[in-house]
């Protein structure tokens, strides 16, 4: 049985959504700065503990997604 447009677009983006935490963290040139500190922690520390947040955010969306896709 296929399935309908909808759910295969939403399918793909979800997935694609995985792609940001690895896109965002794999170009160092872009973040490698000490400037701007938040609470004496250096930007190059903290844009990537954020990450973290925002990369089990994604995942979680992924998780949801897919699982409602399986349970129809």
């Amino acid at each position: 049985m296929s399935m309908p447009f909808e759910s295969q677009w939403l399918a793909r983006m979800s997935k694609a959504l995985l792609l940001l935490p690895f896109v965002a963290l794999i170009l160092v040139p872009i973040y490698n700065r000490l400037t701007p500190a938040v609470f004496g922690v250096p930007f190059f520390y903290w844009y990537q503990l954020v990450w973290i947040a925002l990369s089990a955010f994604a995942v979680g969306t992924v998780y949801l997604v897919e699982r409602s896709r399986t349970t129809r």
